[in-house]
């Protein structure tokens, strides 16, 4: 197996001694919910661990392995709690838990794992197995949910090889993937903020009652009683911290996400994300998005051409004729197209009728519409959405690849990208430029 620095090095990646120090670390160190260790160590007996493994403490390393899939649970629930995570339950894939941990004797060793910590109650099983759809889904016991994160570094010979083995897999993946790449390198470009600079500019926002895309304003929490239509400065800063002092490594999405890429910055909230510098020479990292960009995508995609652009303006225009809509502002209804289109094509065809947006799409875009629901009730309805996700991936691949040919830095951001401040025109044209080779008409903000 090569050593870290010469796989970085082949690859041309250049890092840092100190975020060299990192990424060995991170291959023999796994991070779980605080408190756990102790617990299990209590509560787990010789018969549960030889199930597992013949050796006590290879046994509880491997549980430990299972367990650290929960670890930043809390942060895909802050940031993705709509779409992505269901009342703290995770989807676990047998495929990655068959790599975590071995297979084991007669039964497969994930399963023995996973049925023992239901027995002790350390996790909760949830909704089944769904081909091509979700893998089971579960859920860690609420007193390790949002608790402090520990560190254990891994003694057993037997995990260690495992866990190396899959960290390398990962790292190897990431260097093969332009986007994936891209984000390891700005692991030593950027600059990011304090924690004081995040606390600082979180609390200045809550003071302006700002709000994010789903429409939920940012307040200080304080001693007061959590509500659903509010999003917390604490949460935020809790966020930025495990995310700062982790997931270093890029993860690449499955097909369903259309192998989108999640990193340490764009699961970072978008008012952190203002803090961002370019280290080496201080400048800002300015966003550029695409407006109502999979609305487009789908046109283009299932009806062969785009000429007329769908944009948030135009279908809040809609709503206004509508009686139901006829008191709410412009911004009010801009702000309901926005929220609504964030999800309007990851939805089942029944949920996809009771959307705000709906009779927009009825209206004008009928042939489009009915091509959506035929392509959910033949497919499947996640396949609209991977379509889209992956059309999406390629595109922002190509402007990536264009700009880093260019030496301009960039951060991805799924359908936005940072860039520094000094070259937001010459990378808004690359943008149009991809999109024009795909014959996409979508506007760029």
């Amino acid at each position: 197996m090569k050593d870290l620095k010469d796989l970085l090095k082949d690859n041309e990646v250049d890092f840092s001694e100190e975020t060299n120090f990192i990424m060995f670390k991170e291959e023999t160190t796994i991070k779980l919910p605080f408190g756990l260790i102790k617990d299990l160590k209590k509560d787990f007996k010789h018969k549960d661990l030889k199930c597992i493994h013949n050796d006590r403490d290879t046994a509880l390393e491997l549980i430990y392995i299972v367990l650290s899939n929960f670890t930043l649970a809390w942060v895909q629930e802050v940031k993705f709690k709509d779409n992505y995570v269901d009342n703290n339950y995770i989807q676990l894939s047998s495929i990655l838990l068959k790599k975590q941990v071995g297979t084991g004797s007669d039964k497969a060793r994930y399963k023995i794992i996973l049925e023992t910590l239901i027995c002790h109650k350390y996790i909760e099983r949830g909704l089944g197995y769904k081909l091509g759809l979700k893998s089971i889904s579960y859920k860690i016991n609420d007193k390790y949910h949002k608790t402090k994160i520990e560190k254990y570094i891994l003694n057993s010979e037997y995990t260690k090889k495992r866990y190396k083995k899959n960290i390398r897999e990962k790292l190897i993946l990431s260097l093969n993937n332009v986007i994936a790449l891209n984000e390891l390198q700005n692991l030593n470009r950027i600059e990011l903020p304090s924690l004081e600079e995040v606390k600082k500019h979180l609390k200045y926002y809550s003071k302006r009652k700002w709000k994010n895309k789903k429409g939920k304003q940012l307040k200080v929490l304080g001693k007061k009683k959590r509500l659903n239509q509010f999003i917390y400065v604490e949460d935020y800063v809790k966020l930025y911290q495990i995310l700062n002092e982790n997931f270093h490594n890029p993860k690449i999405l499955g097909e369903n996400a259309g192998h989108r890429i999640a990193t340490k910055f764009n699961l970072m909230p978008s008012l952190i994300r203002e803090l961002f510098k370019l280290r080496a020479n201080g400048q800002k990292m300015i966003g550029l998005d695409f407006s109502c960009f999979h609305p487009n995508l789908a046109i283009r995609k299932l009806q062969g051409a785009n000429n007329q652009i769908v944009t948030h303006e135009e279908v809040a225009v809609f709503l206004k004729t509508k009686k139901k809509y006829s008191k709410n502002t412009d911004v009010e209804l801009r702000q309901i197209a926005k929220k609504e289109h964030l999800s309007f094509f990851n939805k089942e065809v029944k949920h996809m009728k009771n959307s705000k947006i709906y009779s927009y799409y009825e209206e004008k875009h009928p042939e489009l519409l009915s091509k959506v629901e035929k392509d959910k009730i033949q497919k499947g309805y996640k396949n609209t959405s991977r379509m889209l996700f992956t059309a999406e991936t390629r595109i922002m691949t190509e402007i990536i690849k264009r700009c880093q040919a260019r030496g301009i830095t960039t951060i991805y951001v799924y359908d936005e990208l940072l860039v520094e401040e000094s070259h937001v025109d010459e990378v808004k044209k690359i943008m149009e430029q991809v999109c024009i080779g795909q014959k996409l008409n979508v506007e760029i903000k």
